[in-house]
């Protein structure tokens, strides 16, 4: 687990050391700000050993890594999958819909 001394903050690994019962979540919270204080933004959908670590939690072995498209699409997916979780609705066909 990341520690930080006076003045120095250290980042998280790749891996979450907290893990959610949703899938949905822990794939939303593949992004996240520095609690802290610091405001730096955490991304580990960008990092293959997140990824090697999200798709075995999924039970998913991929063929290759995820090309330019894909990762647009991840990162869309996860926008939308975080505004629906914040909301705190019920997602109507609108809501889901590209």
């Amino acid at each position: 687990m990341p520690t930080s001394t006076p003045g120095r903050l250290v980042a998280p690994g790749p891996i979450p050391h907290s893990i959610s019962d949703h899938l949905c979540v822990d794939f939303v919270n593949s992004r996240f700000i520095d609690h802290r204080g610091g405001g730096v933004v955490y991304e580990r959908l960008q990092l293959a050993e997140w990824r090697r670590w999200f798709a075995q939690r999924c039970g998913v072995v991929p063929k290759r890594p995820p090309g330019p498209t894909i990762r647009r699409e991840l990162l869309d997916l996860r926008a939308l999958l975080r505004d629906l979780l914040e909301s705190g609705q019920a997602p109507d066909h609108h809501a889901i819909t590209p």
